[in-house]
């Protein structure tokens, strides 16, 4: 769930805590 929440949200507003989540 948070990955998929962290991927729309990339794509809204691609920040480095977002991408760093997605990646971990």
């Amino acid at each position: 769930m948070a990955r998929k929440r962290s991927t729309t949200t990339q794509l809204l507003q691609p920040t480095p805590e977002l991408t760093r989540q997605d990646v971990e």
